[in-house]
């Protein structure tokens, strides 16, 4: 009821009393302005799990895939786009709407148990072709820093006077492509391992962090010295193992941005392998010709100083940045620690970068088809994009992938060994019983380590807490006495 219609029903004038006022609250919320809150970013369109690669690829593919049967399609992909990431090397660029340029380079680690998955094949096949075709984009392995630090900056060996003469013309047709040449790593923990334990190794890791955003020019001064590094965009094939990349990388690998800077790529989880080829099967020579095709019709070194200047690169004219742009958002949404179930932080940094990797992949697929045109530039184009972020879609599932590997033989599989190998011990000691200093002493443990193991095992049920001559020690259940 209303206060005039309460005032007519008990016969009081209102005016008399002041009269009837507004209700000034009310006022203010009909006439105050409802502030718009942006809305969140629309999920991207879903996946398509029913695309089609490009030719180039998908010959590879299929010859690499008859070869080596028996290693993940997941890996020969992987191999295949490194080879056109080499072959294009830092000459095709996109600029971003966020103020970056993108090079198209590539850092992958194919990472599988050891022996069941040939792991090894894929990384040997693509060499094949690379050699075949763009022998000169090959870099050397790195044995320090510094020495990596003169490739780079295009710099010949010392003995290079002693080499062949194919070599040597191999060695100087690469220095204008001296620092966006393709490494092949065949146990790329161990590089990992070496970064953290050798002092030798010491920058390797900010060096390699800072040669995948494609530097334009950075220098360092070494005792051989100044190396300049222009115009660097490399790109790393790496293969190894769990329980190596476990041992070998540390939370801070995760924390600094290296490893996540790698595309971490385990088997599918639909792997089969495929009958074996009945006979050999040499490198199909269009896979050579049309890889080499794309490498020479990019711009190449310029001729009046064809020996050190590197070529310059092609602004790509690309259709597809408000895609990447939302994908990118949504991958970003992602990592939002207000969600229901937060995202494991060691993933948050393949999360932040999934949608760059993917317009490289789009870049890759624009340029093989811009070599069926006449046009000045690549266009990178919807259909591209589509291709590349399905391919991208199926990296992010494989990280997580990875790391339950990592979980289940890193940290879970080193102290269940631990466990074991102490019980074994203490069960050969019998009703005796083992003395903790010498149990952890034997198995080079940590005092304190050593006593949380045999705690665990005290909880397990499998042993009990004795005393040896009033010292703390463990004797395994079965040699409990039944009174």
């Amino acid at each position: 009821m209303l206060a005039k219609d309460i005032c007519a029903t008990l016969g009081i004038q209102p005016i008399h009393f002041g009269g009837l006022f507004e209700n000034q609250l009310m006022t203010n919320v009909a006439t105050r302005q409802v502030r718009q809150v942006p809305s969140a970013p629309k999920d991207p369109p879903p996946t398509s799990t029913d695309y089609k690669l490009p030719d180039w690829l998908a010959q590879y593919m299929d010859w690499s895939g008859a070869t080596g049967n028996q290693t993940p399609m997941i890996f020969h992909q992987a191999a295949g786009l490194w080879l056109l990431a080499t072959a294009v090397g830092r000459r095709l660029y996109g600029e971003a709407p966020w103020g970056v340029k993108i090079y198209p380079n590539l850092y992958l680690m194919l990472v599988a148990g050891t022996t069941f998955y040939r792991k090894s094949t894929a990384y040997k096949l693509a060499d094949q072709v690379a050699r075949a075709a763009i022998p000169h984009m090959l870099m050397p392995t790195p044995g320090s820093p510094e020495r990596f630090q003169e490739a780079l900056a295009g710099r010949l060996p010392s003995n290079f006077d002693k080499l062949t003469k194919e070599q040597q013309e191999r060695l100087t047709r690469a220095q204008p492509f001296a620092s966006q040449r393709g490494l092949l790593k065949d146990e790329v923990a161990g590089l990992f391992g070496a970064i953290n334990k050798r002092d030798y190794m010491v920058g390797m890791k900010d060096l390699l962090m800072e040669l995948y955003d494609c530097p334009d020019y950075f220098d360092k001064d070494t005792q051989t010295g100044l190396n300049i590094i222009e115009n660097a965009a490399l790109s790393i094939l790496g293969v190894t193992t769990p329980a190596s990349l476990s041992c070998a990388v540390s939370t801070g690998d995760w924390d600094n941005g290296l490893l996540i800077r790698f595309a971490l790529l385990a088997p599918e989880p639909d792997y089969d392998e495929r009958p074996p080829a009945k006979a050999y099967r040499a490198v199909p020579q269009s896979l050579v010709n049309d890889l080499r095709t794309l490498h020479e019709r990019l711009p190449g070194p310029a001729q009046d100083d064809p020996g050190k200047t590197a070529p310059f690169a092609l602004r790509l004219d690309v259709q597809c940045w408000s895609q990447c742009q939302d994908y990118g958002d949504w991958l970003r949404r992602m990592c939002d620690p207000g969600r229901d179930t937060e995202l494991d932080d060691r993933l948050k940094g393949v999360y932040g970068r999934m949608h760059v990797q993917a317009f490289k992949l789009a870049t890759l697929f624009g340029a093989l088809d811009w070599l069926n045109t006449s046009d000045e530039v690549p266009t990178v184009k919807d259909d591209h994009w589509k291709v590349a972020r399905a391919i991208a879609e199926d990296w992010r599932m494989s990280a997580h992938r990875l790391l339950e590997q990592l979980d289940r033989s890193g940290d879970a599989v080193q102290e269940k060994r631990h466990q074991d190998r102490m019980l074994t011990c203490i069960r050969e000691k019998g009703s005796h019983g083992y003395a903790l200093r010498d149990l952890y002493r034997k198995m080079h443990l940590t005092a304190k380590n050593g006593r949380q193991i045999a705690q665990e095992l005290v909880k397990a049920g499998l042993v009990v807490e004795s005393r040896l001559n009033g010292a703390e020690a463990y004797m395994a259940i079965e040699f409990i006495s039944v009174e």
